[in-house]
C-alpha cells in the first residue's frame, strides 16, 4: 500500500519537501489542535492537491482511499445519506459463489499485473520488451561500427541507410532473416563493383513524394473549449468569455491562502472546488487531445523539414536551385503558419482557429517533383541492365556484411532473442485470456451482488449501536426518496433535520456511517481495496460515545491487521490522548501487525514538524508515566527521582483512595516497625499534599532510602491484596517476593 508520502506545498509544514514514513499496516499519528494533522491526512488522501507531494506506493498496489474529517461530516451529513450496500444473508450459496468469484478476480488481476510487468516496455530494461531492445540497439552500434570493414568501392551499399539507425537496423534484419550465408569475399565483390557501382552509369532511384502532415484535433480547433456548463460559475465566465483568463489566473489562487491575488478579498468557501469542478475532466481531456495534436503536428514538421532540407539537395541535381528552394519555402512558410495557430489554440482553448490549407504548395513542389523523376526515368533507361547488375551486387555486399563481418554478432543476437520474441508472445497469450476471463467474472460477480445486497442489515446495526449509547432521539430509516438509501427519523417518524442535532451527535452518526462504507460492496467503478484515514472521530462525544467508537476503531484495526474485508491501511489522526490511549494500548495476545507511530507538534513562529517514533507509541498517561519512575528507580537506585517518594504518594492516592476508597489505617496496620513508619509517612504526605517534599529536604533518598521505600511500596500492594497491579504496571511475570 502506502509507503511514505513526500509532503511539500502546504501552509503548515512549509515548502520545502518533508519526508513522512516508513508506513505500517496501522498508523497512529497524534498532535494538539491546530499542528496540521488534518492538512496531513488530506495529504495522503489526495497529493495531488498538493504541489510536489508524492506517495511512495508499493509496485501494483491499487487502492481507493476514504477519509473520515470534518469535511467528510460537513458534505455526508444530509437529510438522505446514499445506502451503503452490505451483502444479505438470504442465500449462503450465492455468498460462497461471490467469495469465489472476489478471490478469482483478484488472483487474475495478480497475475495479469505480473505478466504485464514482466512483458514490460521497451523502457524497462528487465522486461521481455526492454531486453529485446537492448539486443536491437546492442546489434546496431555493433554494426554501425564495422561499417568501416566494407571496401570503399562497395559503399554504395549504404545508400539511404546512413543518416538513420533504425532503417539500417532494418536492412541488416531483412538480410539475416533472407541469407544464412555470406556471399563471395568482398575482394571478390570490389572487382564487380569498379563496373556495376559506377556513379556515372547507375540506375536512380525516383523521388518520393512528400507526405505533409495535416493539423489534427480539427473538431476542437473551430470550436471554444471551455469549461463545464454545469458549475454556477461557467455563466459568468461565458459572458464574460474569459476562461483563458480564469485558466491563468487559477495557478496564482493555489498559492493565495484563500484570498483573492488580484483584488486581495477573502475568497468565498468552496471557490477553489468551483473551479476544479469548471475545469473538469472534459476540459483537460480536450486540453490534452489539443497538445497531442499540437506536439504531433511540431514533430512531424520538424521531421519534414529535414526532409524538405534532403529534398533541396536531390532536386537541385535535376532542377534550378531557385525553382527548388522557392517551392519550399512556400511550404515550410506555410507550415509554420499552421504550427503557430496550433501554439495559439493551446496557449487560449477558448479561440477559434481556422488552420491554412496548404494544397497549392503541395501541388507546386510535387510538380516539380515530378519533373525531377521524368528526367531520372530517361536516364534509367539507358542504363536498365547495369542497374539490375548493380542491385544483385549490392543485395551479395550486404549478405557478405551480415553473415560474414558481423556473424558472431547476429548469432549471438538471433540466439538470445529468439526466445524473448517467443516468451513475449506468450506473455501476450496470457494477457488476452486473463482480460477475457476478467470480464466474464466481474460481470457475473456484479450480477450477483445485484440479487443479495441490502441496506437493512446496515440500518439495523447503526441503529443498535445509537440504542445502545442512549441516542434514542432519532435512527436511521430507509428512504422513500432514494433507492436503497438512508433518511434520519425522529422518534415520531418526522425527518430529523440536520440543524437541531448536536455536534457530537452529527460526528457519532457519520463515523458510524463511515464505518459501514468502509464494509460495503464496491460498485463497479471502485477498487475494492481501500486506504481509510480517520481523523479525530471524538470531537463533543461524551465518555460512553468515546468507549463505542474506539472499541470500533480497535475492531477495523484487527480486520486490517488479520487481513478481513477491504481496508488494507489505517491512519488514525487523534489530538485526544484518552482516544489514542484506547486504541494504540496493546491488549493480551492482540495481534498488532505492522504498527507506526508519529507525533505532529507546533513551533514557535515557525512551520510544524512529523517526528516518527518506529513501532514505540510515544504518548502515555500520567499515571503509566509515574509507574515507569518507579520502575527506573529500581532498577537504578542511585538515579532515582528527587521526588520519588511523591512519586509513590501519588500512586498510592491515586490507585487506593481515589478509585478504591481504601483507608489508610487499613493498609498501615499490616505493617510493624521502621516499614510502619515508612508506609505511614507515605500516606501522611498523602493527607498533606503533594509540597511536603519541597519542605523536608531531609527526606531525598539515599540508595538505601530508596530501597526501602521501594520495598514498602511494594509490600503495600502485596498485603492489601493488590500484587496483580503492581506486577501488570511493573512489567513482572513472576509473584513478588514476600
Amino acid at each position: 500500500m502506502i509507503r511514505s508520502i513526500n509532503l511539500s506545498g502546504t501552509a503548515c509544514f512549509g515548502a520545502n519537501p518533508v519526508h513522512v514514513g516508513p508506513f505500517g499496516q496501522v498508523n497512529f499519528m497524534w498532535g494538539p489542535n491546530g499542528a496540521g494533522k488534518t492538512t496531513l491526512g488530506r495529504a495522503i488522501a489526495t497529493p495531488a492537491r498538493f504541489i510536489g507531494t508524492a506517495l511512495d506506493t508499493a509496485a501494483s498496489s491499487e487502492f481507493s482511499t476514504r477519509v473520515y474529517n470534518r469535511d467528510y461530516v460537513n458534505e455526508t451529513f444530509e437529510s438522505v445519506l446514499p445506502g451503503v450496500f452490505i451483502l444479505g444473508e438470504e442465500n449462503v450459496e450465492l455468498h460462497a459463489e461471490i467469495a469465489q468469484l472476489e478471490a478469482e478476480i483478484r488472483e487474475q488481476n495478480r497475475q495479469r499485473n505480473q505478466w504485464s510487468i514482466t512483458l514490460g516496455e521497451a523502457t524497462a530494461p528487465t522486461s521481455k520488451l526492454g531486453q529485446t531492445e537492448a539486443l536491437k540497439s546492442a546489434l546496431t552500434d555493433a554494426a554501425w561500427n564495422k561499417r568501416s570493414t566494407v571496401p570503399e568501392e562497395l559503399s554504395e551499399m549504404f545508400r539511404g541507410t546512413k543518416n538513420s539507425k533504425s532503417t539500417f537496423l532494418s536492412r541488416l534484419l531483412d538480410v539475416a532473416r533472407q541469407h544464412s550465408q555470406p556471399a563471395e569475399p568482398f575482394e571478390v565483390l570490389k572487382e564487380e563493383g569498379r563496373s556495376a557501382l559506377d556513379q556515372s552509369a547507375t540506375k536512380q532511384t525516383l523521388i518520393a513524394d512528400i507526405q505533409v502532415p495535416s493539423p489534427g484535433a480539427k473538431d476542437l480547433l473551430s470550436v471554444r473549449v471551455v469549461g463545464s456548463a454545469e458549475v454556477a460559475l461557467a455563466t459568468l465566465i461565458d459572458k464574460l468569455r474569459n476562461a483563458d483568463w480564469v485558466k491563468a489566473g487559477r495557478e496564482h489562487v493555489n498559492h493565495s491562502r484563500g484570498v483573492c491575488p488580484f483584488c486581495q478579498q477573502r475568497l468565498p468557501n468552496a471557490f477553489v472546488d468551483t473551479l476544479d469542478q469548471y475545469f473538469d475532466a472534459h476540459y483537460s481531456d480536450q486540453l490534452t487531445e489539443i497538445e497531442r495534436a499540437r506536439q504531433k503536428y511540431a514533430d512531424e514538421f520538424t521531421e519534414i523539414k529535414a526532409q524538405l532540407n534532403a529534398l533541396f539537395e536531390t532536386l537541385s541535381q535535376y532542377l534550378p536551385a531557385a525553382d527548388v528552394q522557392l517551392a519550399i519555402d512556400g511550404l515550410t512558410q506555410a507550415l509554420a503558419q499552421n504550427q503557430a495557430l496550433l501554439d495559439q489554440k493551446v496557449e487560449q482553448p477558448s479561440s477559434i482557429v481556422d488552420t491554412l490549407s496548404t494544397g497549392a504548395e503541395e501541388a507546386a513542389l510535387r510538380t516539380l517533383v515530378q519533373r525531377a523523376n521524368e528526367r531520372i526515368r530517361t536516364h534509367n533507361a539507358t542504363v536498365e541492365n547495369r542497374a539490375t547488375a548493380a542491385a544483385a551486387l549490392i543485395e551479395r555486399c550486404w549478405q557478405t556484411f551480415v553473415r560474414g563481418s558481423l556473424s558472431v554478432e547476429v548469432a549471438r543476437y538471433e540466439a538470445q532473442v529468439v526466445p524473448l520474441e517467443r516468451a513475449a508472445a506468450a506473455l501476450r497469450d496470457k494477457i488476452d485470456t486473463a482480460d477475457r476471463a476478467l470480464v466474464d467474472c466481474t460481470a457475473r460477480l456484479r450480477a450477483l451482488q445485484r440479487r443479495v445486497t441490502s441496506s437493512v442489515p446496515v440500518i439495523n446495526e447503526v441503529n443498535e449501536l445509537l440504542a445502545s449509547v442512549g441516542f434514542t432521539n432519532f435512527k436511521l430509516h430507509a428512504s422513500t426518496l432514494v433507492a436503497d438509501g438512508y433518511e434520519l427519523i425522529r422518534q415520531d417518524g418526522s425527518a430529523a433535520r440536520v440543524d437541531t442535532l448536536s455536534e457530537g451527535e452529527r460526528t457519532f452518526i457519520t463515523f458510524l456511517y463511515f464505518y459501514h462504507e468502509l464494509r460495503g460492496v464496491p460498485s463497479a467503478s471502485e477498487l475494492a481495496d481501500i486506504v481509510a484515514i480517520i481523523d479525530d472521530p471524538i470531537s463533543s462525544l461524551d465518555s460512553d460515545i468515546l468507549f463505542v467508537v474506539s472499541s470500533i476503531v480497535r475492531q477495523l484495526m484487527e480486520e486490517v491487521v488479520q487481513g478481513r474485508g477491504r481496508v488494507k491501511q489505517l491512519f488514525i489522526l487523534t489530538h485526544n490522548i484518552h482516544f489514542h490511549h484506547e486504541v494504540a494500548y496493546q491488549r493480551h495476545n492482540q495481534a498488532l501487525g505492522s504498527r507506526a507511530f508519529f507525533t505532529v507538534r507546533k513551533q514557535h513562529g515557525n512551520y510544524s514538524v512529523i517526528d516518527s517514533h518506529g513501532s514505540a507509541n510515544p504518548i502515555q498517561t500520567a499515571y503509566k508515566a509515574l509507574w515507569n519512575e518507579v520502575r527506573r528507580a529500581e532498577t537504578t537506585p542511585d538515579s532515582a527521582n528527587v521526588g520519588l517518594q511523591n512519586i509513590l504518594r501519588r500512586i498510592l492516592e491515586n490507585y487506593f483512595k481515589v478509585l478504591g476508597g481504601v483507608q489508610d489505617d487499613e493498609i498501615v496496620r499490616y505493617f510493624s516497625g521502621q516499614q510502619q513508619m515508612v508506609a505511614r509517612s507515605l500516606f501522611s504526605w498523602a493527607n498533606d499534599g503533594s509540597h511536603t517534599i519541597l519542605d523536608q529536604l531531609e527526606y531525598s533518598p539515599s540508595g538505601v532510602s530508596t530501597a526501602v521505600y521501594l520495598s514498602v511500596f511494594a509490600d503495600i500492594f502485596q498485603k492489601s491484596g493488590h500484587g496483580g497491579h503492581y506486577r501488570m504496571m511493573m512489567g513482572l511475570t513472576e509473584p513478588v517476593a514476600a
